[in-house]
């Protein structure tokens, strides 16, 4: 991306990574992150398996966001079928490996996701949140969609 931003401060990968331990030893969620990680590799290309593996970090994670009403599973389950291909193609890249022209996939597949996570029940019933579908990239696609930089 050839656009032009003003950052104040940028991190060390040193400070960076000392900010992730520090946020590692307060974060006591870890282990639904393993479960999710564990459940989308060991049923990758199961769309079913996996829109149950982000469920179980979507209504943890998301709680809070979640407790208004759920997401549809079977609009999950399909949005990642249908995007499945795009799905693994990310999962083997890096983020160094960014290019221009991801763009347009990115925010088809973002917009996609946005869609499927939306609440379908109650009150909130339509409200979306950007937040579950950055969870469930990384899930998908972590050293692409990453949130971190791990040693």
């Amino acid at each position: 991306m050839n656009k032009s931003i003003d950052i104040i401060n940028i991190l060390t990968q040193e400070e960076f990574c000392k900010g992730i331990e520090e946020f590692e030893k307060r974060e006591k969620r870890d282990a639904m992150y393993k479960v999710a990680t564990f459940i989308i590799s060991h049923f990758w290309g199961n769309p079913f398996e996996m829109a149950n593996g982000l469920g179980v970090l979507l209504l943890t994670w998301n709680q809070a966001f979640y407790r208004y009403g759920k997401f549809n599973f079977d609009k999950l389950e399909s949005c990642i079928d249908i995007n499945f291909k795009e799905l693994e193609t990310f999962r083997k890249r890096r983020i160094t490996s960014l290019l221009e022209s991801d763009d347009k996939d990115i925010t088809h597949i973002f917009s996609e996701f946005l869609e499927a996570l939306k609440i379908e029940s109650r009150k909130m019933q339509g409200r979306k949140s950007p937040v579950a579908v950055s969870k469930a990239l990384h899930l998908l696609a972590p050293i692409f969609f990453q949130y971190g930089i791990r040693k």
